[in-house]
């Protein structure tokens, strides 16, 4: 064989060896881009039926309900904590929001969500 064609046959095989790793690295970053949603959504729906989660929820509602249920509070205050309290329940499941206490299932407008 000639130098020339030891070459040649040296640069296709580097070149060869650029673009499959170039598929693969492609491949990775194709799988990423279908898989990674669908992981993050059964993340966050593992996250949502955790007792942590719940137990915040309930933390927070029951704090708007305090908070509402204040003396001295204004119209427009009132209406703040009752969209807070809205877009809470909103996200929640429906098994997660059967296990609020039943004062914040009716206080505050919430049940007006479910």
């Amino acid at each position: 064989m000639s130098k020339g064609k030891v070459v040649g046959l040296a640069a296709l095989c580097f070149v060869g060896i650029i673009a499959l790793s170039w598929i693969i690295q492609g491949n990775d970053f194709f799988m990423y881009k279908f898989w990674a949603p669908k992981y993050e959504n059964t993340k966050r729906e593992v996250f949502e039926g955790t007792k942590s989660y719940s137990q915040g929820i309930k933390q927070e509602l029951a704090n708007a309900y305090i908070s509402y249920n204040k003396t001295g509070v204004s119209e427009s205050e009132r209406e703040s904590i009752a969209t807070f309290a809205l877009q809470q329940t909103a996200d929640l499941t429906d098994e997660n929001f059967e296990k609020l206490p039943t004062y914040l299932k009716t206080s505050s407008r919430c049940s007006e969500t479910k």
